[in-house]
């Protein structure tokens, strides 16, 4: 009796797992926007917001977060689009099986553990500016 699962069902979970870690970044982001806001004060004159200096690192990660998911996603896209209309003036068919070079996702790996890292080090600021509110 075989042990273990197939390789598609692992690659399967794969992607399932990275497109809702994606989700929630993304979601995490905006929600982390949304708190430097609630934090944010008049005292520069009224309509002029002023954020506390604590949170302007938060913000920059969760910018650079939602930066990072849209290039994630527009690489990704681009790259795979790219390679496939190449294998296709190749000759290949919808049907032929090929082996997609190493390097393809390399750029997506680095955006995507970008937004999550960026996303956890805004909460981490988050949480620092919290705390000391205690």
């Amino acid at each position: 009796m075989a042990r273990g699962a197939k390789l598609e069902e692992y690659r399967n979970a794969y992607y399932e797992l990275t497109g809702k870690a994606s989700d929630n970044a993304r979601q995490l982001a905006f929600a982390g926007i949304a708190v430097i806001w609630v934090f944010k004060s008049n005292a520069a004159g009224p309509g002029i917001p002023l954020i506390p200096k604590e949170l302007i690192w938060a913000g920059l990660c969760f910018c650079f977060a939602l930066g990072a998911d849209l290039l994630h996603y527009a690489y990704s896209g681009a790259a795979w689009g790219i390679w496939a209309r190449k294998q296709e003036r190749k000759g290949l068919g919808q049907e032929d099986r090929v082996l997609a070079p190493k390097w393809i996702n390399w750029i997506t790996l680095v955006f995507f553990w970008g937004k999550i890292i960026a996303v956890a080090a805004g909460y981490g600021f988050v949480t620092r500016f919290v705390a000391k509110l205690l």
